[in-house]
């Protein structure tokens, strides 16, 4: 089982690969919350896990 923030980290880290997210790109919290149906809480703890 995993909690909101792995799925999270595992979604954003996903579209890195697939190359719908790249580095330097601005990413807009309220945006990427409305796209993946997240809290703010678990987006910024996977962000944070990805930097």
């Amino acid at each position: 089982y995993m909690n909101k923030t792995e799925k999270t980290y595992n979604i954003l880290l996903n579209n890195i690969i697939l190359g719908k997210l790249y580095q330097g790109q601005k990413l807009v919290e309220n945006d990427l919350m409305q796209a993946y149906h997240i809290g703010k809480t678990p987006l910024r703890e996977a962000l944070i896990e990805l930097e």
